[in-house]
């Protein structure tokens, strides 16, 4: 499993996963699950190796909610992280993650298609994980 996620966290893709206890549950009250993503930013993984906490990247939305294109979209969860980097707006053209839930052994449901769609799903069949 371990070579599945880092491969799927080097493209544009979020995983569903079950909440464990370290997770901060204030940012899905209510929901088992939290998408999960590392991007291709070494900025960012560095900040992530070295923070020991949950990182609201510039997707970072609640759940049902629009996905963000810059830092303001998502000030409403300031108050949940200890920093905010701003890296500058998204293309506002965008397809977005593609979201895979994966809570469910060998399986697989694709959530959102977005920009990855295809690698994604190229990558989850090669590891022999069956469509839900």
């Amino acid at each position: 499993m371990f070579l599945l996620f880092s491969t799927l966290f080097q493209k544009y893709t979020i995983i569903e996963s079950n909440v464990g206890t370290g997770v901060v549950r204030s940012l899905n009250p209510g929901i088992d699950t939290i998408g999960v993503r590392v991007p291709d930013c070494e900025f960012i993984r560095k900040v992530s190796r070295g923070s020991g906490s949950v990182l609201a990247l510039t997707s970072a939305n609640l759940s049902g909610d629009r996905s963000s294109v810059c830092v303001n979209d998502f000030q409403s969860l300031w108050q949940h992280c200890a920093c905010v980097y701003d890296g500058g707006l998204l293309p506002l053209r965008r397809a977005g993650s593609t979201i895979v839930d994966l809570t469910k052994v060998g399986k697989y449901k694709v959530i959102r298609p977005g920009s990855a769609k295809q690698e994604t799903l190229a990558i989850l069949e090669k590891y022999l994980l069956e469509e839900e």
